[in-house]
């Protein structure tokens, strides 16, 4: 229940903080009512999308940055599941190739009746 207060009230523009404790009190709270990892990673990254936030604009919403963070979170994950596909296609690409060369040396050996020492990879 209180969760749900602090999200509504998050949703309303606040001045972003303006020093080291009340950056780690706010950083805090946004990690703790959103249920995000409390450590040095989150708060880098809120201290990055603080950095970029739009210039001469000091009022965001906490929820804004929770959001952020969420995305942030959302993109790694997904481009760990790219980065799984391509290597796997890659080994599929790979194993073709392989089994390709094994055919040629095999029919190579047919044709010409020799007997080869090359052992496919």
């Amino acid at each position: 229940m209180m969760k749900s207060i602090k999200k509504l009230l998050n949703k309303r523009k606040q001045l972003l903080p303006q020093g080291v404790t009340e950056f780690t009190n706010w950083a805090n709270d946004i990690l703790d009512t959103y249920d995000i990892p409390n450590n040095d990673s989150t708060h880098f990254a809120l201290a990055t999308a603080v950095m970029h936030a739009k210039n001469g604009e000091s009022y965001f919403s906490k929820e804004s940055f929770a959001r952020t963070l969420q995305k942030g979170a959302a993109n790694q994950v997904a481009h760990h599941i790219m980065h799984e596909c391509k290597e796997r296609q890659q080994k599929i690409i790979d194993d073709a190739k392989a089994a390709e060369a094994a055919k040629q040396v095999e029919d190579t050996t047919q044709a010409t009746g020799a007997v080869s020492n090359v052992v496919p990879v």
